[in-house]
């Protein structure tokens, strides 16, 4: 093996951070839309800067042909390693625990004419597209179909809990220490009634967070998901699997 890397020490480097920088975040962090840049931004050309490195180190100290290809080789594999543990996701916000007092209770058609004078408030704001017929219409049924309870609730306090997403800890869950809150919140909870969410009572739930929303078709707008049309957020009982974080 007589022949030396040579400037290969920078494309090679180069080209491994570029690659394991780009594809990395493909693959572990789907939901990053951004995640490629670390490999065009960052790892590609630190790689090629540490070849440019490595190359004059070689050629100063007059290394051998076939220790530089042995060290090209594990400065290369280790190169990649590095990028693709930095470009591994952090935890992601799973949703929060709150305990609370009851404000008030009503049925989804109660705040019917609320929640249509909130969707024509925002449909004058968009410009770049046309509502489709009969959105009211749509949105009445919606709400008179909808089970459950609409809630008005005193937060006194919350916690919130994350899912790591790493390939070694994935779907393990941890929460963070309680924090006291005085926060008024309007929630909608699928069952039940207003005989059940009496003035005065205290609960705890579960307030739920998706990293990927479903997206509707821009034909759709104002939206028809029912979670989508009303402006409160949705909970639910705690989870079993969350009973250590109660």
């Amino acid at each position: 093996m007589k022949d030396i890397p040579g400037v290969r020490w920078i494309f090679v480097l180069g080209a491994a951070g570029f690659v394991a920088g780009f594809i990395g975040p493909m693959i572990f962090v789907p939901d990053a839309n951004q995640g490629p840049l670390f490999g065009m931004l960052i790892s590609g050309p630190i790689g090629a800067v540490l070849g440019l490195a490595f190359f004059g180190f070689s050629s100063l100290l007059r290394i051998s042909a076939g220790t530089q290809w042995r060290l090209l080789l594990w400065t290369t594999l280790t190169g990649v390693l590095i990028t693709l543990v930095l470009i591994q996701p952090g935890p992601a916000l799973h949703g929060t625990v709150f305990n609370a007092e009851v404000l008030g209770c009503s049925s989804p058609m109660d705040v019917e004419t609320e929640t249509l004078k909130y969707w024509e408030q925002r449909i004058a704001k968009v410009t770049w597209a046309t509502p489709r017929a009969d959105w009211q219409r749509d949105m009445h049924n919606a709400l008179q179909n909808a089970p459950g309870v609409m809630l008005a609730l005193q937060l006194t306090r919350k916690r919130s809990v994350y899912e790591n997403r790493k390939p070694w800890n994935r779907g393990q869950l941890f929460a963070k220490d309680w924090q006291d809150v005085y926060e008024k919140k309007s929630y909608y909870h699928a069952s039940g009634s207003c005989d059940e969410f009496s003035s005065g009572l205290k609960l705890q739930g579960f307030e739920h967070y998706t990293l990927n929303g479903r997206m509707e078709a821009p034909t759709n707008w104002p939206p028809t998901e029912f979670g989508n049309i009303i402006d409160a957020s949705t909970f639910t009982d705690v989870p079993e699997q969350l009973n250590p974080f109660r």
